[in-house]
């Protein structure tokens, strides 16, 4: 029994060591691994040389449409409101001459007649004395007296060359009675108020049969045919816009709408925007409406030597990333303009290249490469899409959205 276990250990410790020898000879013909070593990760972007170039430069802003001429029209006699050839409603139209309200003055018209017919009697009496004394103005006179009719404004006095003739028609209060006929006249007419111009009714502030006194205001009305777009401009781009440009208007849907041409600007700077107004004269008034909000695109002018790149690339208002001996660099630009997507600036050296896309947290001297491309080919959609000007106010630190490659440590 002994004798039994003792082969079953040796057997074991025999298969044991063969076991253990057989998984070394077989290791020992396995390849060695190779060690990996790190790789090093470059920064891969985009980027164009510096060159300067001649940039005209358009610029858009947002108006409203507003009338050249607006009037507060109020009473200038007093009494009941009359209706006259327009209804005294918002939004009534009118063309030039068309009464717009009347004051009733059926008791002025009479008191002007009895008037008129005194001043007719004792003008005959005059007439009497100036056949004997005068006897060579009396065919004016006589005239005179024969146009005189108490439903027509008095006609022009005759013309007095006379020293004497004119003593003694200003003894016989002709003149004084004339003149004081003409006033009521004229009060008389203030009665009717007639539209300076066509246009529209904007505000109504009394209704047809009210009484109103002298000076009361009665309606606002503007005038249709003459109409200005008002226009907000930063004062950053005065330079670019001057007297007598022609223009182009848009809808706030970029239809194209009519033409125009800039007329005045403020000579002061409107205190909420921190802007100037600038107001362009329409040419077609047919297509546009007061209080109409649009688009307004300026030619602008000519920026010598200056370069375009997306407006994304630039932060901290003036800093640019460059690529120099293959390293990551960042240099201060002097901007010139800034638009909607892009900007133009000087300052850096011809050659020099500038990376045209944002970076986040990218360091000095982190290895880069510059992907393949066309010159310029990453910016045509850029510059082709930022005709207008950002509107509002700079962004206080940087000039891009913030969003861009991380580099890779």
């Amino acid at each position: 029994m002994q004798k039994r276990q003792y082969i079953i250990i040796v057997v074991s410790l025999v298969i044991l060591a063969t076991g253990y020898f057989s998984m070394e000879f077989l290791s020992s013909r396995k390849p060695a691994k190779k060690k990996k070593t790190p790789t090093k990760n470059i920064l891969q972007l985009h980027a164009r040389k510096v060159a300067y170039q001649n940039i005209k430069t358009p610029i858009q802003f947002n108006g409203r449409i507003l009338s050249a001429e607006s009037i507060a029209v109020v009473s200038e006699a007093p009494g009941k409101i009359m209706t006259g050839a327009v209804r005294l409603k918002k939004g009534s139209s009118f063309k030039k001459g068309d009464i717009l309200f009347s004051i009733y003055k059926d008791e002025k018209e009479l008191e002007l007649k009895a008037q008129k017919s005194s001043f007719l009697s004792h003008l005959a009496n005059v007439l009497v004395e100036i056949d004997v004394d005068y006897p060579n103005e009396m065919q004016v006179f006589s005239d005179f007296f024969n146009r005189v009719d108490s439903n027509q404004n008095l006609p022009p006095f005759p013309e007095i060359n006379n020293n004497k003739l004119k003593v003694f028609l200003a003894n016989r209060n002709i003149l004084t009675t004339y003149y004081t006929i003409q006033k009521a006249e004229l009060e008389l007419n203030r009665h009717t108020v007639m539209a300076p111009f066509s246009g529209t009714i904007t505000e109504v502030f009394q209704e047809t049969g009210t009484y109103v006194n002298t000076g009361n205001p009665v309606a606002t009305i503007v005038n249709t045919g003459q109409l200005e777009v008002e226009v907000a401009v930063d004062n950053d781009y005065e330079n670019l816009i001057g007297e007598g440009d022609v223009v182009k208007i848009y809808s706030e849907q970029n239809d194209s709408l009519t033409v125009g041409k800039v007329i005045r600007k403020t000579e002061f700077i409107d205190a909420n925007t921190q802007s100037t107004l600038y107001y362009v004269a329409a040419k077609n008034s047919s297509a546009l409406k007061i209080g109409q909000y649009l688009k307004v695109g300026f030619p602008g002018r000519v920026l010598p030597n200056v370069m375009e790149i997306p407006r994304d690339a630039v932060f901290d208002i003036n800093k640019v990333y460059t690529v120099e001996n293959g390293l990551i660099q960042i240099r201060t630009i002097d901007v010139e303009l800034q638009k909607q997507k892009t900007i133009l600036f000087r300052g850096l050296e011809p050659g020099v290249q500038v990376v045209t896309e944002p970076l986040v947290s990218t360091k000095i001297n982190t290895e880069a490469k510059i992907l393949n491309q066309e010159p310029g080919k990453k910016d045509k959609q850029a510059v082709s899409s930022a005709q207008q000007v950002a509107p509002g106010k700079k962004q206080g630190k940087g000039l891009g959205n913030g969003q861009g490659k991380k580099a890779e440590k």
